[in-house]
This record gives structure tokens, C-alpha cells and sequence, in this order.
């Protein structure tokens, strides 16, 4: 599941730093961020 996890929010960066439109930028970052703490608090509870 991490290892999914990692896929996606490495491929969601990818469009980010490639993105023209500032509110999409602003919302990937802010998706990217809640998917690495979700991760995050998973990875410590296991």
C-alpha cells in the first residue's frame, strides 16, 4: 500500500511541476501534503 501510496504522490508532483495554473499547483501541493502525513502517521502506527 505504501509503495502505491509513493507512486502517486510521485506522479502528482510530475503534473504539478509541470502545471501552468496556479490554483491547480496550489491544490496538488496541498492533496501531495495530506497524502505524506497520512503516510506518515501510518508508517509510525505500524
Amino acid at each position: 500500500m505504501i509503495d502505491e501510496l509513493d507512486q502517486i504522490i510521485l506522479r502528482m508532483e510530475f503534473v504539478r511541476d509541470r502545471a501552468e495554473d496556479d490554483e491547480i499547483v496550489g491544490m496538488l501541493n496541498g492533496i501531495i501534503n495530506d497524502l505524506c502525513e497520512w503516510e506518515d502517521r501510518h508508517l509510525i502506527n505500524v
